[in-house]
């Protein structure tokens, strides 16, 4: 009874995956407004940065290396969920190398301060993992259901049932595994089982007649 109780809970923590999908288009947008600064253009955040950093003063070029590296740390903080942290995983570690290009070129007591943001971020990231990676299981146990399910498809009727909600994770199946915890020995069936619901989903728009 206990390992039943576990997998049911482990599939209601994947159906939040599908059910965040729904709110892409939000992050979509918030992920806009945080573009809308050029990060060369200093004047256009000096308001928001100024020039300072947690109380020591800076040059421009730390500052702006810092307010990059504060864009990365926002996108963390909004992981809610294991669908939200998939999406971070995907550029967390090329945005953090990203916003600290030009580190090297600071003079040593600056290059401190950016060590010590990078150092926060990368605790922030770290939280994020433990606190929204789910077991090796229960996304197999889900992704097998989901192959199941679109076996049964039919009709247009059938598969816009069985796309309800899911339309955001069943277009990043490449990526489903980064919600799995880190050093799980199962990660490679996550992605072949992953691989193997996309060819049936792909099979079956192509079969239906759905672009």
């Amino acid at each position: 009874m206990q390992h039943k109780s576990a997998i049911n809970l482990l599939v209601c923590i994947l159906a939040v995956i599908g059910m965040a999908s729904c709110d892409s288009n939000k992050n979509d947008a918030q992920s806009d407004f945080d573009d809308q600064y050029s990060e060369d253009d200093f004047s256009s955040i000096a308001a928001i940065v100024g020039d300072s950093v947690n109380g020591n003063k800076v040059s421009k070029e730390c500052a702006v290396i810092c307010y990059r590296i504060d864009k990365v740390e926002d996108k963390i903080d909004r992981v809610v969920s294991p669908s939200t942290l998939i999406n971070i995983k995907k550029e967390y570690l090329e945005s953090l190398k990203s916003a600290e290009s030009g580190n090297e070129d600071l003079i040593e007591s600056e290059q401190a301060i950016v060590q010590s943001r990078i150092s926060e971020v990368e605790a922030e990231y770290k939280k994020a993992c433990r606190d929204y990676e789910v077991p090796a299981s229960g996304v197999i146990y889900n992704l097998k259901d989901l192959i199941e399910q679109i076996d049964k498809v039919k009709n247009r009727s059938d598969f816009d049932s069985f796309q309800n909600c899911r339309y955001g994770i069943l277009h990043d199946l490449d990526n489903i595994h980064l919600c799995v915890e880190q050093g799980s020995n199962k990660i490679p069936e996550v992605k072949r089982l992953a691989q193997t619901l996309k060819s049936k989903y792909e099979s079956k728009k192509k079969e239906l007649g759905i672009d």
